[in-house]
């Protein structure tokens, strides 16, 4: 048997066809009239590379530079150079900084008797409402286990 290449080599149910022309026909935009363009190009496939300045295009070679010139982009280069090892020295201040802070940190917190860093943890004094909360838990604890205990000397 034949099969043409407008066929599909398994069947499709009509549910399917059904399905497909919803979709299409509910779509605002046809798949088969998409074409992708960008708007800055007039729509044929030629390549042209991106240009870096404005006045220049791609196909144009540099201007030569006059001395002057040369030694003003140079000094500016030992500048952006000497800029950027500052920066990066300060970066490193600020990052020893910060890790002896830390590690001061750590060290005040260390609590030797439980041997970890809980730090100051239940220390300081405790608010009223917290007091009151904390107690109303144990309460209830405290109820819970004499009515068990009373249960078993019962039984």
């Amino acid at each position: 048997m034949y099969q043409f290449d407008h066929q599909p080599q398994y069947p499709v149910d009509l549910i399917a066809q059904r399905d497909e022309k919803l979709k299409i026909s509910s779509s605002v935009i046809k798949s088969w009239n998409v074409r992708f363009v960008d708007a800055d190009t007039d729509g044929s496939d030629s390549y042209e590379p991106p240009v870096d300045e404005p006045g220049m295009t791609a196909a144009e070679p540099e201007a030569e530079l006059t001395p002057e010139q040369e030694e003003a982009i140079r000094n500016a280069n030992e500048i952006f150079a000497r800029l950027e090892a500052e920066k990066a020295a300060d970066e490193a201040v600020k990052q020893a900084e910060i890790e002896a802070a830390f590690a001061a940190q750590n060290e005040a917190n260390y609590n030797a008797a439980t041997n970890s860093y809980s730090g100051a943890y239940g220390t300081g004094p405790i608010s009223e409402d917290t007091a009151a909360q904390a107690a109303s838990i144990l309460a209830e604890k405290k109820d819970a286990f004499t009515d068990m205990l009373s249960e078993l000397q019962n039984s």
